[in-house]
């Protein structure tokens, strides 16, 4: 049906309620649309959907305004859905057509072939990506343990600490974090004894860990604060308090989109 109305230069209307949200039959065809762009037209061979090509995205956003009749602000949404839906997909080749054939490798050399769609060199790519990051996860020996809630609802909750943060729900450590969670108490009370100050990228932590911070985000705060967002914030967090916690608390395409949609038999809008 998509196609018959690409063809006619029928689009769907999009209709929105009052917080701007897309609501509506039509809305329900964009959600299915979205999937199908992202299973079928973005390359698995990206790790992330940050790392997909900002001419692709583009190029997405030009195949969604031929087929629907959109506010441009409803963009950004869209890129969300797209990038929720490619993570879906992979993760659902990884648990389906993957690891029930971890110990028959010659089963998962080529992609299943109810996606035909997959180029094979993605998915040789994929495959390798795959176990680059299964290797990064097995050096991960500072495991985390605060289930979803993740840094940033913990800080509500109590005053963030390096024990906290690494602790089980038992309240008992990994081996491996015993001797770092002793470093740091060493460090904190050398700090106050001696008044020497550890902050910034040389703070208690990347030396009780022995390496420096890295420079994308902030040990203490979690994955999603970056040293600038951390450090030189004068809006929520003054510096003497950034200081005093970092000290005593140390503790993260049309062509294509057309030719694929039709092998598929697409019956969204």
């Amino acid at each position: 049906m998509i196609i018959r109305n690409r063809n006619r230069g029928i689009k769907l209307v999009i209709k929105y309620n009052a917080d701007g949200i897309y609501v509506g039959e039509s809305s329900v065809h964009l959600t299915s649309y979205l999937g199908v762009l992202a299973h079928t037209m973005v390359p698995i061979r990206y790790n992330t959907w940050r790392d997909v090509l900002e001419q692709l995205k583009d190029k997405l956003w030009d195949s969604i305004e031929i087929a629907f009749t959109l506010d441009k602000k409803s963009r950004r949404n869209c890129m969300l859905t797209l990038g929720k839906c490619f993570r879906s997909f992979k993760n659902t080749l990884t648990v389906k057509h993957i690891l029930p054939f971890k110990d028959e490798p010659e089963l998962i050399k080529k992609p299943p072939t109810e996606y035909h769609f997959i180029d094979d060199e993605d998915w040789n790519i994929f495959m390798k990506n795959r176990e680059v990051q299964k290797h990064r996860r097995k050096k991960l020996i500072y495991n985390h343990h605060l289930s979803r809630k993740g840094y940033a609802g913990l800080e509500e909750e109590m005053e963030f600490t390096l024990e906290e943060g690494n602790a089980k729900k038992d309240g008992s450590y990994d081996d491996v974090v015993i001797s770092v969670v002793e470093k740091v108490d060493e460090l904190m009370k050398e700090s106050q004894e001696s008044g020497i100050s550890y902050s910034g990228s040389n703070d208690i932590l990347s030396q009780a860990l022995g390496t420096p911070e890295y420079t994308a985000w902030v040990w203490v705060k979690g994955k999603h604060y970056t040293p600038g967002q951390y450090f030189n914030s004068m809006s929520k967090h003054v510096v003497r308090d950034i200081l005093k916690a970092t000290q005593e608390h140390q503790v993260k395409f049309e062509a294509d989109v057309l030719a694929r949609l039709s092998q598929i038999g697409v019956a969204t809008p």
